[in-house]
């Protein structure tokens, strides 16, 4: 194509005739636009002949090296290894390898694994929302936590030293 016949880029106004006056209007013909021309290449995406499949040997290792059913079964142990020993942390990170390398066919082993992935996530909140409240109070409650306790020390030490205030 010459410069001069190259095709302007898609504009959301290209289809219309006339523009409405109204918002509400207008954002519906371009919502209408825009659907359509999504409802377009997704058609046009469905129709097209799905990707020839090499039975080669190449793509069989490349299959193996992305889902390795061994390698997820030792991460899986190792982060009920992590887990039992109460590291949290790293039993997060080797439930997501195992994850990461299970073959997708084998949906109770991820759906498994996704379920201990989110209950040890919740556990790690869970202590570090704990640990900011004894440690540091740094969460609301724990705010709430510190000041009842600087009440209670500071009515503590007017208890103790009663006489040090007359003088």
């Amino acid at each position: 194509m010459s410069p001069r016949e190259e095709k302007p880029p898609w504009n959301v106004f290209e289809g219309m005739k006339t523009i409405s006056v109204a918002p509400e209007a207008l954002m519906a013909e371009i919502n209408s636009a825009i659907t359509a021309l999504e409802y377009a290449r997704a058609a046009t995406f469905l129709q097209s002949p799905p990707p020839a499949i090499s039975k080669s040997k190449n793509s069989n290792k490349k299959m193996n090296c992305e889902y390795d059913a061994g390698m997820a079964d030792e991460a899986y142990k190792a982060g009920l290894a992590a887990m039992a020993a109460g590291k949290m942390d790293k039993a997060v990170v080797s439930l997501n390898t195992a994850l990461s390398k299970c073959p997708p066919d084998k949906t109770s082993a991820v759906a498994k694994l996704r379920s201990l992935i989110s209950l040890t996530s919740q556990q790690i909140f869970s202590e570090s929302s704990y640990s900011s409240i004894k440690d540091g109070c740094i969460a609301k409650e724990g705010f709430e936590l510190c000041m009842l306790h600087a009440n209670m020390e500071s009515a503590m030490n007017d208890e103790k030293d009663p006489e040090d205030g007359d003088s």
